[in-house]
C-alpha cells in the first residue's frame, strides 16, 4: 500500500501541502464587478428581493423589526394577495453592499402551506 501511496505522489497527483490550485488562489482575491448594471447604481450598491414565510406571530414581528418603510413613508408597506387574502407586509433591509426589499407573511405551520405561498408570492 505504501508503495503505491509513493508511486502517486511522485506522478504528480498529490500537491505538496502550503499550495493553493491556481483556481483557489484567484477565488480568495476580492473581485469587484464590473458590469453594466452594477456601474449605474450609487455607491455600488444592488437592489435584491426577498420573501420570508414565517409560522409564528413572534417571528414575523421579529422579522418585522429588521425592516425600514419604503422611501419617506412612516409605516411598513402592505398588500393584499387577490386570492389568498395573505397579508404581505413589505419593507427595505440595508446591509453594505446591498439593499434588500422584503415581504413578510404569516402562513400555516408546515411545508406544504408553505410551499403553497411561496410560489404565490412569486407570481
Amino acid at each position: 500500500m505504501e508503495q503505491g501511496f509513493s508511486s502517486i505522489a511522485r506522478g504528480g497527483a498529490i500537491r505538496r501541502g502550503g499550495t493553493l490550485p491556481n483556481i483557489l488562489a484567484q477565488a480568495e482575491i476580492p473581485q469587484t464587478p464590473q458590469s453594466a448594471a452594477y456601474a449605474r447604481l450609487d455607491g455600488g450598491t444592488a437592489t435584491a428581493w426577498a420573501v420570508v414565510l414565517t409560522a409564528l406571530d413572534v417571528e414575523h414581528r421579529a422579522v418585522e423589526a429588521h425592516l425600514q418603510p419604503f422611501g419617506d413613508n412612516t409605516k411598513l408597506s402592505e398588500d393584499i394577495h387577490p386570492t389568498t387574502k395573505t397579508i404581505y407586509t413589505q419593507g427595505r433591509f440595508e446591509t453594505p453592499n446591498c439593499v434588500w426589499n422584503v415581504a413578510i407573511a404569516q402562513v400555516d405551520m408546515g411545508n406544504t402551506s408553505a410551499a403553497t405561498e411561496a410560489e404565490r408570492a412569486i407570481e
